[in-house]
């Protein structure tokens, strides 16, 4: 049956893509190509004029923005134009709303949201607009928000058509909003708007995001709780903090929809509307909203995709309110200073920040603009355990008075349970008010930060590393755990990571255009539906590519060493098979993960790994040694972690010599050996094998070896 319905989507696709001037529609391109479609739908009128104080006009529009499955959508567009407009550049506000027989149910004149915009506007002399019925409902016998979206995503699953996900025309709304609002102002106003920040909460927040991602017009975006992007991994994230999905997302779970996020048929439909999958068209700068008791979302789930967004991005958390943000002001003040900061162009108060781990405490530091912090808030709640969706913020005010361009805090590990904790910096805006800018949540336990729950496995494992002479024997899963998916792809780690698996080997490649990539061989003929030289294409070409697993085309992708380093991240470490002499790239994307402690780098060429220890001495190397006098020269140049060692002196007398100099001993029970585990026949030469001292095994049978040793006590 799975089959079925991926043989019927990828035919859906092709055929589809047959009547677009032969262009292929794929899971990449569909929103594009949706958007693109054209639909003779489109107009706006007038609608009526309003008279709000200071001489601020609301100018409400009729907008029909397209026919989605013969439905025609139709919208309130409002739009503010202040007495003092002097901004080429606006602002457009997504939010919901209802239908009666197809017309938009227009609202009160006095509407509190069209208020709180309208001094947006007067502010900084700018156009807001108010786009409602994003999306248009009820549809579907009455079906409305995420019961109406989680409806289309199961339809898309069914049926394989691209058009079926609501976000689409959603985005589509928002597009055709700034068609409107440019030709409006064009007609009515002496300053047409022609650049757009984009803003929306919870579902609207979600359009933001894709509307970002898809027009060139848009220059900022400030998308407001929705925590969910990279959302196979936040997804999987509720289960191993709450034991349970939120109850706030019923709706997609009563249609199977995050429990197939993994599947084939559920990375097709995340890759067209999951943020996450365009964030490398998401380089305009962002502040991102959320409340720290959202019940949707668990409290620090942004970890799993902030550092992997490129561009500005600022946070702003709006402490003990919900997914509602409260009364609003808090979050409607930040985006007013958003606002102000982008259309003076000036630039942002950085974003930046440190983490380390130090004993029994966590250090933070911050980068500040010290000459106009005005402010410091810390806040901190605690709980017994690790919901803290109803659990009380405090905060602490820090005054800062030097000119130092770092803040430095400590927060001691709890003796139980959990403590979280944000820093708040306080800045002036343009516009003469005060607003709060964030670091991301941090969540710690007894034992530390938890990156995630597998943080104490990660955690063990690095102490591992450092103790040779243990009897504990780690267990490597070579190119991840891919009897069912392809190998070098997120799903093996995942499955590796899901297992217990201590370490991940994976083969690191470049790209033409510098961005590290997941490769083992030399071509892309045996592992992707492509061919060629690996490193002779742009990672955008490869990116269009799809895996095989066992010959066989999947819908997998080939992932960056970016997205590996960031599933990785706080539960497993990373063997990094250096299959490239472009070092520079693989360094940089390390080091901006932050990852350099969960990652090994294995190479035979030493002046490889030489020039791996010049750039960072703390990073742990593998070189990897064919005789005891090259495994001596190995560790008189590195020092290093551990040491690879050919199979041909697999000898209790190499293996402690090595460990006697402080270095792991890492050996593979690749080929025969793995065919017995694999069999779990005679295990006799598997027992020889163990009794030669390794103290890291690499697999391709790491569930059964692991069952092995614990048999044997080694775990």
């Amino acid at each position: 049956m799975k089959q079925r319905l991926l043989t019927g989507i990828f035919h859906v696709f092709f055929y589809i893509g047959l009547s677009f001037a032969q262009t292929a529609v794929t899971p990449q391109n569909a929103l594009q190509q949706y958007l693109k479609k054209e639909d003779d739908t489109y107009r706006w009128i007038i609608h009526d004029t309003l008279n709000l104080g200071n001489e601020t006009k609301v100018y409400r529009l009729l907008l029909t923005s397209q026919t989605w499955r013969n439905i025609v959508w139709t919208h309130q567009l409002s739009v503010i134009v202040p007495k003092n407009l002097k901004q080429s550049a606006a602002l457009l506000f997504i939010s919901g709303g209802s239908l009666d027989k197809g017309q938009p149910r227009w609202t009160d004149k006095q509407d509190a949201l069209t208020v709180n915009l309208s001094s947006l506007a007067e502010k900084n002399g700018a156009c807001v607009a108010l786009l409602k019925q994003t999306p248009n409902q009820p549809l579907f016998n009455g079906l409305t928000e995420d019961a109406l979206i989680s409806y289309t995503f199961h339809q898309f699953q069914k049926e394989g058509d691209y058009t079926w996900p609501l976000l689409f025309p959603m985005v589509k709304s928002a597009v055709k909003a700034m068609d409107a609002v440019t030709e409006f102002t064009e007609k009515h106003t002496m300053v047409p708007a022609d650049r757009f920040v984009v803003s929306g909460l919870s579902k609207r927040g979600w359009t933001t995001w894709l509307t970002g991602a898809s027009d060139q017009r848009v220059i900022a975006i400030a998308p407001m709780v929705i925590d969910v992007l990279n959302m196979p991994v936040s997804l999987d994230y509720q289960i191993e903090t709450w034991k349970e999905y939120s109850v706030e997302i019923q709706d997609y779970v009563n249609l199977g929809i995050p429990q197939q996020a993994k599947s084939e048929a559920g990375a097709t439909l995340l890759q067209m509307v999951d943020p996450y999958s365009y964030r490398q068209a998401l380089k305009i700068p962002k502040m991102i909203f959320m409340g720290t008791n959202d019940p949707y979302w668990v409290v620090d789930n942004i970890k799993h995709y902030y550092d992997s967004i490129p561009g500005t991005n600022l946070l702003h958390y709006v402490p003990n309110v919900g997914h509602n943000l409260g009364d609003g002001q808090d979050a409607f003040n930040a985006l007013n200073a958003f606002f102000a900061l982008t259309l003076r162009d000036e630039g942002y108060p950085p974003a930046e920040w440190q983490i380390n781990t130090e004993g029994k405490k966590v250090n933070l530091a911050l980068k500040i603009l010290p000459d106009k912090l005005q402010g410091v808030k810390v806040w901190e709640a605690s709980s017994k355990d690790a919901d803290l969706r109803n659990n009380v913020w405090l905060f602490s005010q820090k005054n800062y008075v030097g000119n130092e361009a770092q803040l430095h805090y400590s927060f001691d590990f709890p003796s139980a349970g959990y403590k979280a904790f944000f820093v708040e910096l306080l800045y002036p805006d343009p516009t003469g008010s005060t607003y709060g800018q964030s670091s991301r949540i941090f969540v710690m336990d007894s034992l530390g930060l938890v990156e995630s729950h597998q943080h104490g496995h990660l955690e063990a494992t690095l102490k591992a590393l450092a103790e040779p002479h243990r009897n504990k024997i780690l267990v490597a899963a070579h190119r991840g755990v891919h009897h069912e998916v392809p190998e070098n792809s997120l799903a093996a780690i995942e499955a590796a990571i899901k297992q217990g698996v201590d370490i991940v080997e994976i083969d690191v490649k470049v790209s033409s255009d510098g961005i590290p990539f997941l490769m083992h061989d030399q071509t892309i003929d045996r592992t992707t539906n492509g061919k060629g030289d690996a490193e002779g294409f742009t990672f955008q070409a490869l990116s269009r590519l799809q895996l095989k697993h066992r010959g066989k085309q999947t819908s997998y992708h080939i992932p960056t060493l970016e997205e590996a380093l960031q599933l990785a991240k706080g539960k497993i470490v990373l063997d990094l098979d250096l299959k490239t002499d472009k070092l520079d790239p693989i360094l940089h994307t390390v080091a901006k993960v932050k990852a350099q402690r969960e990652v090994i780098f294995f190479d035979s060429d030493y002046k490889q790994l030489a020039k791996v220890t010049a750039a960072d001495s703390s990073l742990k190397l593998m070189p990897r040694s064919h005789d005891l006098k090259e495994a001596d020269k190995a560790l008189a140049l590195f020092e290093p972690s551990i040491v690879h060692l050919d199979e041909s002196f697999y000898t209790n007398t190499v293996t402690a010599h090595i460990k006697n100099k402080g270095a792991n001993v890492w050996m593979n029970t690749l080929g025969d050996l793995d065919k017995m585990i694999a069999q779990q026949a005679d295990l006799s030469e598997l027992d020889k094998f163990l009794a030669k001292g390794a103290n890291i095994i690499q697999t391709d049978e790491p569930e059964k070896l692991l069952r092995y040793l614990n048999g044997k006590g080694k775990r």
